[in-house]
């Protein structure tokens, strides 16, 4: 989806449903309902996406370890 009249760079690629709101001047950037970003930096961002709930699940864990060891320094 386009608003206006735009300028798109050469090298762009748009994921289906994305909305593009204001000419993309740089060439090789990649947008899909991400704001827009050079491919290299969209590539580096899903490979982080793809890891969130691993990430959440250890983060989980350490808050548990941390009311634990805190709960054991209080009763010391």
């Amino acid at each position: 989806m386009f608003v206006g009249h735009i300028d798109v760079a050469d090298r762009t690629h748009i994921g289906g449903g994305t909305l593009v709101s204001k000419s993309i001047r740089q060439p090789d950037n990649y947008a899909s309902s991400y704001p827009l970003q050079t491919m290299k930096e969209w590539l580096s961002n899903a490979v982080h996406v793809r890891h969130l709930g691993d990430l959440a699940q250890r983060v989980k864990e350490l808050e548990r370890e941390l009311k634990s060891f805190k709960n054991t320094e209080e009763n010391s």
